[in-house]
C-alpha cells in the first residue's frame, strides 16, 4: 500500500535538501526531465505518478508501506471471470495485465 502523497512528498522535500546531484544528471540516469524533476522535488505533485517513482527509486526512498496489499473482492471477481483455470488462461492473463501496466500508468502520469 502506497504510503501516501503527503508522506512521500515530506521525504523528498527532505531529501532534495541534502543532496548535492544535480537535476541534470538524475534526469539522464532516470529518464524524467528536468522540469519534472524540479517540480517533483520542490513537492509539486498530486499523484504518486511514475516520474515520482522514479525519482523515489533513485532517491531510495520507499513509496509503499510494509503493510501487504489485499486485492479487493472486486478485483478478485473479476480475476475470477476472465480465468478459465488453465495454465494457459493464467499466463495470458499475467501477460496482459502486465502489457497493461505502461497503459495504466500513462493515466495517472500527471505530475
Amino acid at each position: 500500500m502506497d504510503k501516501g502523497v503527503a508522506v512521500i512528498r515530506k521525504e523528498l522535500i527532505a531529501w532534495a535538501t541534502n543532496i548535492t546531484d544535480v537535476q541534470k544528471d538524475i534526469s539522464m540516469v532516470t529518464g524524467v526531465s528536468q522540469s519534472q524533476i524540479s517540480k517533483i522535488l520542490s513537492g509539486n505533485f498530486k499523484t504518486v505518478s511514475p516520474n515520482v517513482k522514479k525519482i523515489c527509486e533513485y532517491a531510495n526512498i520507499q513509496i509503499y508501506s510494509n503493510d501487504r496489499v489485499q486485492l479487493s473482492q472486486e478485483l478478485k471477481e473479476a480475476l475470477m471471470d476472465l480465468w478459465d483455470g488453465s495454465k494457459e488462461s493464467e499466463k495470458a492473463l499475467v501477460k496482459t495485465l502486465k502489457n497493461m501496466k505502461s497503459l495504466i500508468a500513462h493515466c495517472y502520469d500527471r505530475v
